[in-house]
């Protein structure tokens, strides 16, 4: 697929990263920097309405919903916004329910890789209008898949596997928090060398990306996990998706990050009995396993330079138990064994490994907890109050 000649530029004075829209819909179709060029096919679907059931896995589930899409042709004017290191596009666009919904590409450009940050701001013109859920397909067109490999860390899949033996569907857990990279994705080439990057992240949204072959290479799925009623003139926004190109390969990327915090985490909450083996496993895939590839990845680089610091994000659970929790206590209970483990393996050569166990903190994965749950949990706690992330972080 050939980038439309009609497309726009946008650039910026942090980097020499290059990236095109699509002038009808305002979504991004090539990134180009370092004398490479990769064209992206990009779709969208904004999931809407319908009704919540109980899945057969557990869980919830969503029929009858609409899906509404960006509108060709809706275009408005773009707004920049300079900050001290970054630059911030917003694109406005129309959708194909005009009368309930519009949205906001916001494209943000920075110095440091990865050097573009992609959001899609959902803005309901209705009360009663609901989202389910913000979905972003991205293909990167990848046209010799010969000279293409992937590597996805926090993934069920081998390092290093060739783009021709990716034959089957996998998932790539992302964590709510900036400082997880467990949900990254990267397609490098080996001649020329060069690396595309994947990686999205939330501040307050778990979610995930569906991995999946793809006649022109390969397809990205961002299941974002956005959702509410944010009522007339509100909006929910699924950010940051961030990409960026380099004439560099995956391994001299990780060598630019010299602390790692293993900080995803999902639960799955249920009394022993009422389990099913996917609860158990999801969560420890997630917890434990993703944790463990990432750090594997990382510490390649970190031998080779001799330093680098490696965080794992525990939790009290892990030390006291939690009834419900049997899958979350045990995933992070493993991790306080990686990591006397790891400090052992590791220390030699200068590499250190921590593991942080919070206590009960005001996130979104405790807000789902009941107000009897919470407060059984308050009468544990001298202060009789829930810490902060600010609190971990300061201490």
């Amino acid at each position: 697929m050939a980038v439309d000649t009609r497309s726009f530029a946008l650039t910026s004075e942090f980097s020499d990263l290059v990236l095109h829209l699509d002038p009808a819909t305002g979504a991004p179709v090539r990134l180009s920097s370092d004398g490479h060029a990769l064209d992206l096919q990009c779709r969208v679907r904004i999931v809407t309405e319908g009704c919540e059931v109980r899945a057969a896995a557990g869980g919830l589930d969503y029929i009858d919903t609409v899906d509404v899409e960006i509108a060709p042709g809706s275009v408005g004017r773009l707004r920049n916004q300079v900050e001290l290191r970054s630059r911030r596009i917003t694109v406005p666009v129309a959708t194909s329910d005009p009368g309930r919904w519009s949205a906001l590409w916001h494209f943000e450009f920075q110095a440091e890789a990865p050097r573009l940050s992609v959001g899609l701001e959902v803005v309901s013109h209705d009360d009663d209008a609901i989202l389910r859920n913000i979905v972003v397909e991205i293909v990167p067109v990848l046209p010799d898949a010969s000279r293409w490999r992937v590597q996805a860390p926090g993934g069920k899949m081998r390092p290093n596997l060739g783009l021709a033996d990716l034959t089957y569907e996998t998932t790539v857990q992302t964590a709510a928090g900036v400082e997880s990279s467990t949900g990254i994705v990267v397609f490098e080439s080996t001649d020329p060398v060069a690396s595309f990057l994947y990686w999205p992240l939330s501040t307050t949204h778990y979610g995930e990306t569906a991995l999946a072959p793809h006649p022109e290479g390969a397809c990205l799925t961002w299941l974002t996990d956005v959702a509410g009623v944010p009522g007339a003139g509100g909006s929910l926004t699924a950010w940051p998706l961030q990409l960026d190109l380099v004439a560099r390969d995956f391994m001299s990327i990780l060598t630019e990050v010299p602390a790692m915090l293993a900080n995803a985490g999902i639960t799955r909450d249920t009394l022993l009995m009422r389990m099913s083996d996917d609860d158990f496993s999801d969560v420890l895939d997630a917890n434990l396993t993703g944790a463990f590839r990432v750090i594997r990845a990382a510490a390649k680089a970190m031998v080779r330079t001799r330093s680098g610091r490696i965080i794992l994000m525990s939790s009290v659970v892990a030390l006291t138990g939690s009834a419900g929790q049997v899958n979350y206590a045990a995933s992070k209970a493993g991790m306080v064994g990686m990591a006397r483990s790891l400090a052992r393996e590791l220390g030699s050569r200068s590499i250190t490994v921590n593991v942080v166990a919070p206590g009960f903190i005001e996130t979104d994965m405790t807000a789902e907890l009941t107000d009897e749950r919470k407060s059984a949990i308050l009468e544990q706690i001298p202060l009789a109050s829930l810490g902060t992330p600010e609190d971990v972080a300061n201490t």
